[in-house]
C-alpha cells in the first residue's frame, strides 16, 4: 500500500457557511432548478467546495451527499443545454421539472469529463447514461473557452471505454499526442497533468494489468496534488478530494483490479464504493 498524503488546508468552517450548506441542498438548488437552469454550473462547483470543507472535518457521510448532489447539477446541464421546454431534472432523488438551458450553457468538454469521473466514483449510472447520450456532435461544436483540441478526444475516448468499444484506444492515443507540452496552445502543461495521467490508467485497465493499475493510480493521484498543493489553489477545498483519479480507478477496482494507494485524496469509501 503506497502512502500519499494529502496537503493540509484550514479548518474555516463556522455556522454561517454550514448555514450556507444547508440553504444550498434544501432550497436553492432546487429552486435554480425549478426555475433558472443555466446557474446548475456554479452549484455543481459550490457543492464539489462544500464536500472538500467537510472531508477536512472527517464528516464522510456529509462529503458524499455534497458529491452525489455534484453529479446531479452536472447531469442537469447536460439533460437541459439547448432544449426548449420544461426539463425533469432530479436532485438527491427528486424529480423537479424547471427550464431548458441555453445551448451549450457549461455543457463542454472538460465539464463532461468532471462529470463522467465524479459519477465513475459514486456509481451513478443515472448519470453516466446521460452523459453518454450527449450528442457528440453538439459536444465538439461546444465553445471550448480555454481547452486545447486533446479534451475532445479524450472525452470520445473515455465514452467509447465505458461502451467497450475499441475505438477509444486510438482516440486515447490521439488525447496523449495531443497533450504533449509541444503541442499545446493555450493550456500549460501542469493545468493537464490531472488529465493526461487518466490515460495511462484507463489502458492498463483494459489489460488487467495490476502492476501498471498501481503505477497509473500513482501517478494520477502525485498530479492532482501537484496541481493543487501550491500557488493560489492551495487553499481551495475542492482540490481535497482527487475525485477524477478517483472515478477512473473505481472502474478498474469494479473489474477486479485492487486501489493499492492510502491517500486523503481518493478515500477508500469513495473507490470502493462503501458506506463512509
Amino acid at each position: 500500500m503506497l502512502r500519499i498524503a494529502s496537503h493540509v488546508i484550514p479548518d474555516i468552517y463556522n455556522e454561517q457557511l454550514i448555514a450556507f450548506d444547508v440553504r444550498d441542498t434544501d432550497v436553492l438548488a432546487p429552486q435554480v432548478l425549478a426555475t433558472k437552469g443555466p446557474e446548475v454550473g456554479t452549484m455543481a462547483v459550490s457543492f464539489q467546495i462544500s464536500a472538500g470543507r467537510r472531508l477536512i472535518r472527517g464528516e464522510t457521510s456529509l462529503v458524499r451527499r455534497y458529491l452525489l448532489a455534484a453529479a446531479d447539477c452536472f447531469s442537469a446541464m447536460f439533460l437541459g443545454t439547448g432544449v426548449e421546454g420544461p426539463v425533469t431534472y432530479r436532485f438527491e432523488g427528486r424529480a423537479i421539472e424547471g427550464p431548458g438551458m441555453p445551448e451549450f450553457y457549461g455543457a463542454q468538454t472538460l465539464n463532461w469529463l468532471h462529470a463522467f469521473c465524479l459519477a465513475s466514483a459514486l456509481r451513478r449510472q443515472d448519470v453516466l447514461q446521460i452523459l453518454d447520450g450527449y450528442d457528440r456532435a453538439k459536444l465538439k461544436k461546444a465553445p471550448t473557452g480555454s481547452f486545447d483540441l486533446y479534451a475532445i478526444a479524450l472525452v470520445e475516448g473515455m465514452r467509447l471505454f465505458r461502451r467497450n468499444d475499441p475505438g477509444y484506444v486510438a482516440l486515447l492515443e490521439e488525447a496523449e499526442r495531443m497533450s504533449r507540452p509541444e503541442n499545446l496552445r493555450i493550456a500549460t502543461p501542469s493545468v493537464i497533468g490531472r488529465f493526461r495521467a487518466l490515460i495511462p490508467l484507463v489502458f492498463s485497465i483494459a489489460r488487467n494489468d495490476q502492476a501498471g493499475f498501481d503505477k497509473a493510480c500513482e501517478d494520477a493521484v502525485k498530479a492532482h496534488k501537484a496541481f493543487y498543493s501550491r500557488g493560489k489553489r492551495k487553499e481551495d477545498p475542492d482540490g481535497l478530494l482527487a475525485y477524477h483519479a478517483a472515478g477512473i480507478a473505481a472502474i478498474g477496482v469494479d473489474r477486479g483490479l485492487v486501489y493499492n494507494i492510502d491517500s486523503e485524496y481518493t478515500p477508500r469509501w469513495l473507490v470502493y464504493n462503501e458506506v463512509p
